[in-house]
């Protein structure tokens, strides 16, 4: 290779990338093997962390003076009364959304998160970005 180690206005200790190497082709885009590599790592940490959190997890314990207001008919009524049936649904939709978040409903919380990150990284990893093509003719303004 004529030129990869410094000369011809090149910077010392780069390397012309060529079209028919096949290391520098290579180099640029991640492979097979890489992706399968970092899937299964992320797949281990994720869901090895569900399982820990799983069986970790203490239950949920309900004060049994006080209960959860959410079961009880007076407090739907109230909040009814006060802001209608979209205040009972968001209560409703706040609750279930915070329990998310506690106990075991956390283990499968990270379980579902780590599925979608890795599918979303098979997904980008698989589908390089496109390149964009300009037109030959110039820009296709509208001219007045």
């Amino acid at each position: 290779m004529a030129g990869a180690e410094g000369g011809g206005g090149i910077a010392p200790g780069r390397r012309t990338i060529d079209a028919d190497c096949p290391v520098a082709a290579d180099s640029r885009e991640m492979t097979r093997r890489k992706t399968n590599q970092i899937t299964l790592v992320l797949l281990l940490v994720g869901l090895g962390a569900a399982l820990v959190i799983f069986l970790t997890a203490t239950p949920e314990t309900v004060d049994p003076l006080l209960g959860d207001p959410m079961t009880t008919k007076k407090y739907l009524r109230e909040l009814r009364v006060i802001g209608g049936q979209g205040n009972v649904l968001a209560a409703e939709f706040q609750d279930w959304f915070a329990g998310l978040w506690h106990g075991q409903a956390l283990a499968g919380t990270v379980a579902v998160l780590t599925a979608v990150v890795t599918l979303t990284f098979r997904f980008v990893a698989t589908h390089p970005g496109s390149e964009v093509i300009e037109p030959a003719g110039g820009d296709d303004r509208p001219r007045k």
